[in-house]
């Protein structure tokens, strides 16, 4: 049943993935980009108030401006950023760039965007909105928005902000945008959170904390939980003696000593793989999931071909392929 509710969350339109910093949200939103890729025509990544490294990872430079860029064959990249959506707001209100410019240039208009709480925020996750609304002839421009969120508190302050805009507004466009906003964030059948996270201590709390919020306080259709750089199993099931006579031996044997290195290495690989299944455990006595395990892959670089490893680990654990 884990399987088919996973589908069902991977298959919404949009996805918003969640995390602490450092957790390899991105990592994940590229990933699930490429399988996305598989069904649909067009795919959109929305890196929000975070360093734009999606695009890097496909080997692009980051998008800059308003537009989407391709990055991939059928997968485009857009940075969105508060004081950004607000600007191009404007423009799509007065059409017409030069006047548009003097105002960004005017020092009063730059106090007014620093100073006004919420306000930015309010205009990256109300851009999610506007992405969603496009349209080629009939057909959605995108047919799948993965969204970057930033770090786990800029992201809960970030998504606060429509219902915030609903809340302390009486009445007026901006509370109706709002409203709008919302409305799509909400709906369980559109739309899904994820959260990624690491088998570590501060991620899992951070994790625990940003499924609550996203349950109770805001109110969100949770999606999957993705705990990122599992250590995988050592040894194969059955093998575990062997291991331990060879180790007892190499310890004892001078002949050995050569290779007592790689069994201090392996027995340091052990105890982190136990630390990770403790926290892996506590995740998953306290969350209902559901929970999707992610390998560490050792790599240097994280570039295209290591998200395809990515994505194919999750497409096969998953039977994503068999549809």
């Amino acid at each position: 049943m884990e399987k088919a509710d996973i589908k069902e969350r991977l298959n919404r339109r949009i996805q918003a993935v969640c995390g602490k910093g450092g957790v390899g949200k991105s990592t994940v939103v590229a990933a699930l980009a490429l399988l996305a890729r598989r069904r649909d025509t067009r795919i959109l990544v929305m890196e929000i108030d975070t360093v734009p490294t999606v695009a890097p990872m496909f080997g692009c430079e980051p998008a800059d401006g308003f537009e989407a860029q391709e990055i991939h064959p059928g997968i485009f990249a857009m940075n969105v950023s508060g004081r950004r959506a607000l600007d191009e707001y404007l423009l799509m209100l007065l059409r017409s760039r030069r006047v548009t410019e003097k105002i960004f240039e005017n020092k009063i208009y730059q106090y007014f965007v620093a100073a006004a709480p919420g306000l930015k925020e309010l205009m990256a996750i109300g851009k999610i909105w506007f992405v969603d609304q496009l349209r080629d002839g009939r057909r959605p421009r995108y047919e799948r928005i993965l969204i970057d969120m930033p770090a786990t508190g800029h992201s809960i302050s970030n998504l606060r902000m429509p219902q915030t805009a609903v809340d302390t507004l009486k009445i007026g466009f901006v509370k109706n945008e709002a409203k709008k906003v919302l409305d799509l964030l909400r709906d369980k059948e559109r739309t899904a959170f994820h959260i990624v996270t690491l088998p570590e201590e501060m991620p899992v709390n951070e994790t625990i904390e940003m499924d609550c919020a996203i349950r109770s306080d805001l109110n969100f259709p949770p999606g999957c939980i993705f705990i990122n750089r599992v250590y995988p199993r050592l040894l194969p099931r059955g093998s575990v003696r062997d291991y331990e006579k060879l180790r007892r031996q190499a310890a004892s044997n001078r002949e050995m000593e050569v290779i007592r290195p790689v069994f201090d290495c392996a027995e340091s690989f052990r105890r982190r793989l136990q630390s990770h299944r403790v926290h892996i455990d506590r995740l998953k006595g306290e969350l209902p999931g559901p929970f999707i395990e992610i390998p560490y892959i050792f790599s240097k670089d994280f570039r295209i071909d290591s998200i395809e490893r990515v994505a194919r680990l999750l497409e096969r654990s998953l039977g994503l392929a068999k549809d």
